[in-house]
């Protein structure tokens, strides 16, 4: 979707030879991997010299607030793309059905 962008874009992607492949096949050839949740130092470092910032809601485990903190000292601007609705039971809701079964 975004490879018509890798000749000017800067991808971080999670730590993987098969990661930074795949992305070397798309045509990107400005890549960072590592593995998050990033601090806002090493977000502002990542991002240094972008102006746009595409990214999932990766949420608190993910390192989501310091990601967006990052971009908007940067001035950045800001593209999220939003969580799936998550299907399934929680918790309280599973373990309710699982006590109507026994």
């Amino acid at each position: 979707m975004f490879s018509c962008f890798a000749d000017r874009s800067r991808i971080r992607v999670y730590d993987s030879p098969e990661n930074a492949e795949k992305c070397r096949s798309c045509g990107f050839t400005d890549i960072i991997t590592g593995k998050g949740p990033f601090s806002e130092y090493e977000n502002i470092r990542d991002f240094e010299g972008c102006d746009i910032l595409v990214t999932k809601d990766s949420g608190k485990a993910g390192g989501f607030a310091e990601k967006m903190s990052a971009a908007r000292k940067l001035g950045m601007q800001i593209i999220v793309i939003e969580r799936p609705q998550e299907e399934g039971y929680y918790v309280n809701k599973a373990w309710g059905i699982i006590m109507l079964l026994r």
